[in-house]
């Protein structure tokens, strides 16, 4: 089995219990891990108590990825509760902005990047600093989705802000494997969560086709037949290159798509 006893792991972004985030967090926990999970403070306070469930002791910290000073904050806090990180998982996510690139917005494209790419190279950047200083490795898995590695129509701002994060997964692999600290992503596409499922719905009303239709488009592009994929699917992955069984892979990106061929990475 998959192990993860005695090292610390922390989560950025938990938004409900059917996002991936919270899948990894169970994931993560039932290997053995001691979490810390973070969430957007202004939308979910009042759900910490039913956020705990399930999970064992998980320190539960309000975070912002926009703003540097609590993401410095929450880092600090896990130093005084854990003593250290071995683990960072950043999930943290925004619903896609939909726009031609005649049209798009300098502020669609800032959000997108304050979320997406900003706030991941900060929360990386502050892991690696425990990290080194505790010398004994540890891990970062990031979430960039089929966005990253496929252009899509009027997703100029957030498959950019992807790619961006994708781009700087890359170089953070190359700057910390000397101090064993391994870097990877995950191309997950067609997950059942509520932020897929609004994107969904958004890219059905653009088409001027039911939701139906467009999972149905979804299912019959997808070698393996599937339109939703569970977020259990992409936490087992994600859990898997946190632990020693990936201990000599960094700067990768693993897909979990049911199989479409125009985001096979290469």
């Amino acid at each position: 089995m998959t192990d993860l006893s005695n090292k610390t792991g922390l989560i950025v972004g938990i938004a409900n219990k059917r996002s991936i985030s919270w899948a990894i967090a169970q994931a993560a926990s039932a290997a053995g891990a001691r979490l810390a999970i973070t969430y957007q403070g202004d939308r979910l306070e009042e759900n910490v108590r039913e956020l705990s469930a399930g999970l064992t002791n998980p320190l539960i910290l309000p975070c912002d990825v926009t703003d540097d000073g609590q993401i410095a904050a929450v880092f600090s806090e896990i130093e005084r509760e854990f003593g250290g990180l071995d683990c960072l998982f950043y999930t943290a996510g925004l619903a896609p902005r939909f726009a031609p690139l005649t049209e798009v917005r300098r502020e669609d494209l800032q959000r997108q990047l304050d979320v997406h790419y900003l706030g991941a190279v900060a929360a990386v950047s502050r892991a690696a600093t425990i990290m080194r200083r505790q010398a004994l490795g540890g891990s970062v898995v990031a979430s960039v989705s089929k966005a990253a590695l496929v252009p899509g129509k009027e997703a100029v701002a957030y498959g950019g802000s992807k790619a961006a994060l994708l781009q700087a997964l890359r170089v953070a692999a190359v700057e910390l494997g000397p101090d064993g600290i391994r870097v990877n992503a995950i191309n997950a596409d067609q997950v059942e969560t509520p932020l897929f499922l609004e994107f969904v719905r958004e890219r059905a009303a653009s088409r001027g086709v039911t939701v139906e239709q467009q999972l149905e488009t979804y299912r019959s592009r997808n070698l393996m037949g599937a339109s939703l994929i569970p977020p259990e699917a992409v936490a087992d992955l994600a859990v898997l290159l946190a632990s020693n069984r990936f201990r000599f892979t960094t700067g990768d990106i693993l897909t979990v798509d049911g199989g479409l061929p125009e985001a096979f990475p290469r």
